[in-house]
């Protein structure tokens, strides 16, 4: 038998390569997660950069402008597309990575382990175990050649802060009378990543992606409908 400690690693990796619920274990995901809100000063400063960003784009200033002038507060919109890249979706991410990170660490070691035991019960004639672990090193090495693609997987409308976007949806289909474009919300994000020192998200940098992740989003959380609904009251 395996010890404990490694077949607790290898159950969590084959539940997310599978698809299957995770048992309570090492890679659950944590019941809170600090997600501290900025000091205002530090936001104040974080908006003034991507104001910056967003006049360094043409299509962004004049989007930006247009909705200006009909009566909207850039600095709303600011800070919703500040919690849009340092929410908790983001946290969740990092989160994700470094549990990525520590299964590979941990099945990569558990490879010539396995091969090991396989080799010691064919030397005792225990053909039926050793079979059965040799059957287990193949589906490591095949998840291990598809791990990346595999943690990289998310369905529309999770895994990011979409309940932010949709509350500058509501408010700049309040003031104006009309609903940002899915490209318009490219050009935030990007402003956004930029203001934040992070890399472009060339998922995001997709309309079409963002136009099908916030439909989605907002099918499946009617609960959550006054945040694009009447926003004013979530500001």
């Amino acid at each position: 038998m395996l010890p404990s400690v490694l077949l607790q690693f290898y159950d969590a990796y084959k539940s997310q390569y599978t698809g299957a619920s995770m048992n309570k274990g090492v890679f659950d995901i944590p019941d809170a997660i600090d997600f501290t809100k900025e000091k205002e000063a530090e936001r104040d400063e974080w908006s003034k950069r991507f104001s910056q960003q967003v006049s360094d784009s043409q299509p962004a200033r004049e989007t930006m402008l247009r909705w200006q002038n009909a009566g909207c507060d850039w600095k709303v919109i600011a800070h919703a597309m500040h919690r849009y890249v340092n929410g908790a979706a983001l946290k969740l991410n990092q989160w994700t990575r470094r549990r990525e990170k520590e299964i590979k660490r941990v099945l990569i070691n558990a490879r010539p382990a396995l091969r090991d035991l396989e080799e010691l019960y064919r030397c005792c004639n225990d053909g039926e175990r050793a079979s059965r672990l040799a059957a287990e090193t193949e589906f490591i090495e095949g998840g291990l050649s598809q791990m990346k693609r595999a943690f990289a997987t998310k369905k529309f409308g999770v895994g990011r802060s979409w309940s932010d976007l949709a509350t500058v949806e509501g408010y700049v289909f309040e003031v104006t009378g009309k609903a940002p474009t899915a490209y318009e919300f490219t050009l935030l994000i990007n402003a956004a990543r930029g203001a934040d020192g992070q890399s472009q998200d060339r998922w995001e940098a997709n309309p079409e992606n963002i136009h099908k992740g916030l439909k989605t989003f907002k099918k499946n959380n009617s609960r959550l409908e006054p945040l694009w609904k009447n926003p004013s009251r979530k500001l």
